[in-house]
Parts: C-alpha cells; sequence; structure tokens
C-alpha cells in the first residue's frame, strides 16, 4: 500500500509548489521571530518573480533536484539584494537533492553551496554566531536525512530483490 504522495509524485509536487509559494507570499518573518501574515503589497514585483520562479522549480524536484537546487540558490542570492526576506522553498530543494540527486559528487556540492550561501546570508543579516550555526546545522540535517531516505530506499530494493531472488532459487 503506497501513500498518496508516491501514488501520484507530480500531483503532490505541484500541492507543494503551490502551498510553498503561499506561504512566502503571505507569511512574514518579522524582526522579533514572529510569524505574521502580509499584504502582497508589501512585497516588491521582483520578489514575487523569484518567489514564483523558486516555488515553481520544486515541481521537477524528484527529476531534476540539482537544478531545483540552483534555481532555488539564485532565487535566495536575488532575495538577499533585496532585503530581508525568505525563501521557504530552499528546504524543499535540499532535501530533493539528498534524496533524488544520483551523482554523489554533484550531491556533496550542491549542499556545499547551500551552507556557503546561509552563511552569507546570515552574516549579511547581523545574526548572532549562534543562529548561524543553527541555520547551518539545519541546512546539513534536511539534506541529510533526504540522503539517508535515499540509502534506506535504496537498500529495501536490494532486500526486496535478493528475497526474489531466494525465492526463484526454493522453486
Amino acid at each position: 500500500m503506497r501513500d498518496p504522495f508516491s501514488r501520484w509524485p507530480r500531483a503532490s509536487d505541484t500541492i507543494l509548489a503551490i502551498v510553498v509559494f503561499m506561504w512566502s507570499m503571505f507569511i512574514s518573518d518579522e524582526p522579533n521571530q514572529d510569524l505574521a501574515i502580509r499584504a502582497v503589497s508589501d512585497l516588491p514585483l521582483t520578489a514575487i518573480l523569484v518567489h514564483v520562479v523558486a516555488s515553481g522549480a520544486l515541481y521537477w524536484r524528484r527529476s531534476q533536484p540539482l537544478i531545483v537546487l540552483g534555481v532555488d540558490l539564485a532565487a535566495l542570492a536575488l532575495l538577499m539584494g533585496l532585503g530581508p526576506y525568505s525563501l521557504w522553498a530552499m528546504p524543499f530543494a535540499l532535501y530533493s537533492v539528498g534524496r533524488y540527486a544520483i551523482s554523489d559528487q554533484w550531491n556533496y556540492y550542491g549542499v556545499t553551496a547551500a551552507l556557503a550561501l546561509a552563511t552569507i546570508g546570515m552574516f549579511d543579516d547581523g545574526e548572532t554566531i549562534g543562529n548561524i550555526g543553527f541555520g547551518l546545522v539545519f541546512v546539513f540535517l534536511v539534506w541529510y536525512i533526504g540522503r539517508r531516505n535515499r540509502i534506506r530506499g535504496d537498500y529495501l530494493i536490494l532486500l526486496q530483490e535478493r528475497a526474489a531472488q531466494l525465492e526463484r532459487e526454493q522453486t
């Protein structure tokens, strides 16, 4: 029995992209760490377009995870230039790289680029060393959870193949 997310991956990725975009548009990080609902008119048009592209890229997160991460890293760099805006698509892109990227070398490059950009962004925002450390651990853990899920999935497939082989040998 498969869950709906694995049964209909494109539909679930579409819903994810829409939810992340809506969250980015209407939820604001206040300076005192509170979340607040904001009017879309509070965002400049450039920031809205960047969020559309970054969230929309999540549709391809399973088939092209490294490209999605690259798009989201570029979007984050643009948002850092526009002001203190959060990019809620980034954790999903990082998870997808860990979960779906096949090349280990590019996988490591992607997480390293995300860690570097997160560090630059947090230093630029004047965050404390503790917040920077927490942010970097968060970035790494999101990627690592995706990677562990991929390894676990590969192991389960290997066990299923081995069980099928043993069943064929017994008959």
